[in-house]
């Protein structure tokens, strides 16, 4: 798991309690810096966990997720956010994250999100292949 979030201090409780759920948690301190390790160590990291607080414009880190989305589909996506930008979970907010949380979550909460994003994530996925089928 590569979790995202611009300070190294201010997520202690959630690493320590994904680390005792047995997930290896290494950590990425800006969107770029994460996008490089995902790109550059392919299968390193198969979640993704942004928290958007800090990270720069709220639209910019959107923006980011889509691209980075279509880049590699099968990174499971869980964003943490201020403001619940999803109030349900609908296709369209799959194209985002495969789960939003309030931040701050408790991490016991954060460690069922985690097989929740899984679940949501191949449902995406099967979504994509379906829709780029029916282009053809």
């Amino acid at each position: 798991m590569l979790f995202v979030q611009d300070h190294p201090d201010g997520s202690c409780h959630e690493i320590a309690s994904l680390a005792s759920s047995g997930y290896r948690v290494d950590t990425a301190f800006n969107l770029s810096a994460s996008y490089e390790a995902l790109i550059r160590h392919p299968g390193a990291h198969d979640i993704l966990l942004v928290r958007s607080k800090g990270l720069g414009p709220l639209d910019e880190t959107l923006k980011y997720l889509s691209a980075l989305r279509k880049a590699l589909p099968e990174i499971v996506v869980i964003l943490l956010c201020d403001e619940l930008l999803l109030d349900k979970c609908g296709l369209e907010e799959l194209e985002i994250a495969d789960v939003q949380l309030r931040d701050p979550t408790p991490p016991t909460i954060l460690c069922c999100a985690v097989s929740i994003a899984k679940v949501n994530n191949k449902f995406w996925r099967e979504r994509q292949t379906a829709y780029a089928r029916s282009a053809v």
